[in-house]
């Protein structure tokens, strides 16, 4: 996709205080206000699993406790399978079937040496090279 995007997440903490993490590919350092908290982030090709832990996050930016979601923004070229809401994070294989990230199994790449390198070296002991070196001499 390579393409700029950003999501907002608003929250409400136990001041009754709305606070908001914004996050985001177009910025490289994290910025933190008394009402905002915006933070860069990278995915990879392919699907990606964002797990973000909002009781954490809200106690550390602004030193408050999370209480609830108040509402969710995606400003984005990306797509979205899902988004769900959990009370702590779970493997993939904890997570029933319409949550879980199936990824396709990778091969093994076996190494086969090209067929003129195959049969070309013989394996010579160190006696018999020594060996072959004393018979050659003139």
């Amino acid at each position: 996709m390579n393409k700029f995007f950003s999501f907002r997440i608003s929250i409400m903490d136990n001041t009754k205080s709305r606070r908001t993490f914004r996050i985001s590919n177009f910025q490289t350092v994290t910025r933190l206000s008394n009402k905002w908290c915006t933070m860069p982030l990278v995915l990879d090709e392919g699907w990606n699993v964002i797990q973000i832990n909002l009781k954490d996050y809200t106690e550390k930016a602004f030193k408050t406790k999370y209480i609830e979601t108040m509402d969710i923004q995606i400003n984005a070229s990306i797509r979205v399978r899902c988004i769900y809401f959990c009370d702590r994070i779970y493997q993939n294989e904890e997570l029933k079937d319409e949550f879980k990230i199936f990824f396709k199994k990778k091969e093994k790449i076996k190494y086969t040496p090209p067929d003129h390198i195959k049969n070309t070296h013989k394996k010579i002991g160190l006696q018999n090279a020594i060996g072959d070196k004393k018979k050659k001499k003139w």
